[in-house]
């Protein structure tokens, strides 16, 4: 289904403004095949699906709607923490312990 979404672009972009019918019958499914691609990891269907999304609500004035998808569905980094580090931060004069050595010269 997501793919559909980008075969609706392309057809578009290429001048077959009539796809816009079809993009407004698929428009559940291109939202619901972006929310199972979100929640699953599968960004590759959520690009193809927003591309139809896209040209669907750029054609028919939707901005407000555009820009309420895009919230939904890209991750907002700051949002999320990061993820646990494989490499531990390096010591500092701080967080040595006691029984480590210390460079020469340095408290």
């Amino acid at each position: 289904m997501a793919g559909l979404g980008s075969w609706y672009a392309e057809a578009y972009e290429r001048g077959a403004s009539g796809v816009i019918a079809g993009l407004h019958a698929q428009e559940a499914n291109l939202l619901c095949a972006c929310e199972l691609g979100r929640r699953h990891g599968w960004w590759s269907a959520v690009g193809n699906a927003l591309r139809g999304l896209e040209t669907l609500y750029t054609h028919t004035g939707r901005q407000e709607d555009w820009t309420n998808l895009l919230r939904q569905t890209v991750p907002d980094p700051a949002a999320e923490p990061a993820p646990p580090s494989s490499n531990p931060l390096p010591a500092t004069s701080e967080t040595r312990s006691t029984s480590e050595p210390r460079p020469p010269g340095r408290g």
